[in-house]
C-alpha cells in the first residue's frame, strides 16, 4: 500500500491560501459579470419607465383634447373636424397599444427573460 504524501503545516497553509485567493478572484469576476448584465438592464428599464410615463401623459392630453372638442362638435356633421376627431381616437388607441407593449416587455424583463428579448428591446428603444 502506497504511503500518502505528507505535507508540512506551511505547505498546507499555502494551499489553503491559494484556494481562498482563487475563490476571491472567482467571486470578483462573478460580480464584474453581474454588473455587466445588471446595469444595462437597469438603464433599459429606466428608459422604458420614462417612455411609459411620457406615453401616459400623451394619452391623457389627447383624451382631454378630444373630450373638449367632442363637446364642441356634438352635432352630426360631415365637416373635416370630425375626421380629425376620429384620427385622434386612433392615436389614443395606438398609444395605449404601445404602452401595453412596454408594460409587457418590462414584466418579461423583471422575470429574467431579458437575454431572449434583449435585442428586440434595444431595437425598439432606438426606433422610439
Amino acid at each position: 500500500m502506497p504511503k500518502p504524501d505528507t505535507c508540512s503545516r506551511a505547505e498546507i497553509d499555502d494551499m489553503v491560501n491559494g484556494i481562498y485567493r482563487a475563490q476571491e478572484m472567482s467571486l470578483d469576476d462573478y460580480y464584474k459579470r453581474l454588473d455587466d448584465v445588471y446595469y444595462p438592464i437597469d438603464d433599459s428599464i429606466n428608459r422604458l419607465t420614462v417612455h411609459m410615463d411620457e406615453l401616459m401623459e400623451n394619452i391623457d392630453m389627447i383624451r382631454r383634447q378630444t373630450e373638449i372638442q367632442g363637446e364642441e362638435y356634438s352635432r352630426p356633421s360631415i365637416e373635416a373636424k370630425h375626421a380629425s376627431f376620429g384620427e385622434r381616437m386612433v392615436t389614443v388607441k395606438l398609444l395605449e397599444d404601445k404602452l401595453d407593449e412596454i408594460i409587457f416587455f418590462s414584466s418579461l424583463n423583471e422575470g429574467g427573460y431579458f437575454p431572449q428579448i434583449g435585442g428586440y428591446l434595444r431595437n425598439n428603444i432606438r426606433q422610439s
